[in-house]
């Protein structure tokens, strides 16, 4: 019928996706869109104006307008929410997601103005503003966050903490943060780094930093140190490692410069073991993202963050 609809979950409190019928409307509706509950007004404002670019960009692949509710058969084409539904259709009786929009400030009024507008740039995309020193990923149509981490070589907790995501869900056209710090570094120059640390461990040489570089470079700083060469990182180790800071020369710095590369700051190039500006600047940046104190300084809880 070339309509479709505006769901919300009233019962994913951790923000998780369910299925729920749709009543009437389900042979009907051309694209069915879930909204998760969070109390989180921070959350709430990201999705919010996430649904809304999504509800637009589907309202224009099906060439339906962004109205909302109007009419009361299946000829009005338009958005329709889950109580439209209940009220014209039958076969559900949930009124979503009128309450659940009110109790963050949002009438269904608004919600109608808000799908109707053109004029507000913040509603058509849920992309954050461009920042020159940021790296970015557009999500295309059959990325998954793992998929996006697993190509840049980075970690799912990574992006997750980066963009501020409660879950795994992304949106084609979402623009994410890869890195902070690497306005003109590819991910092929993260590649190129990597093979090279391997090619010092004298490991096989992926590009990957996955579990057997992580072990061996951990094992590196453990014979650096003094400690058990076991490839896992624990009291006895992290008693025995120095604090490192500008100046500083070693294998130890190199493990770090390692893990920091790991970590996609490419800033740095080629670890060199010498601890100068561009390592402190680095390990900055990593303290700043994991909520450590930004000194640049990689002490004991720097050292169990990098190398967890």
């Amino acid at each position: 019928m070339g309509w479709w609809s505006w769901k919300n979950c009233p019962d994913c409190s951790n923000r998780e996706s369910s299925v729920w019928g749709w009543g009437n409307a389900n042979p009907h509706a051309y694209a069915q869109v879930e909204l998760a509950r969070t109390s989180n007004p921070v959350w709430f404002k990201k999705d919010y104006l996430a649904y809304l670019w999504l509800l637009k960009k589907l309202a224009k692949e099906a060439g339906i307008p962004t109205s909302l509710n109007t009419g009361t058969t299946l000829a009005s084409k338009g958005i329709k929410t889950h109580h439209w539904i209940s009220n014209n259709l039958g076969g559900t009786n949930h009124t979503d997601p009128d309450a659940y929009l009110m109790q963050h400030g949002i009438s269904l009024t608004q919600f109608a103005h808000d799908l109707s507008s053109t004029t507000k740039k913040e509603v058509l995309s849920p992309s954050s503003p461009t920042k020159e020193n940021h790296l970015y990923h557009i999500v295309a149509k059959g990325d998954s966050l793992w998929s996006i981490a697993k190509k840049y070589h980075t970690t799912l907790t990574w992006l997750k903490k980066i963009n501020q995501l409660s879950s795994e869900n992304i949106l084609i056209g979402q623009k994410l943060v890869i890195s902070t710090n690497s306005s003109k570094v590819t991910p092929l120059s993260q590649l190129a780094i990597i093979k090279a640390i391997q090619k010092n461990l004298g490991i096989k040489q992926d590009g990957l930093f996955g579990p057997v570089t992580k072990k061996s470079l951990i094992c590196l700083v453990q014979k650096t140190i003094g400690s058990k060469p076991d490839g896992y990182w624990g009291p006895e180790s992290a008693s025995k490692m120095r604090i490192l800071k500008n100046g500083f020369f070693g294998w130890d710095v190199y493990v770090v410069q390692a893990f920091l590369t790991g970590n996609y700051h490419l800033n740095l190039g080629t670890p060199d073991k010498q601890y100068g500006p561009k390592t402190t600047a680095a390990v900055g940046h990593f303290q700043l993202n994991f909520g450590l104190l930004a000194d640049g300084i990689a002490g004991p809880k720097t050292c169990q963050k990098l190398f967890s």
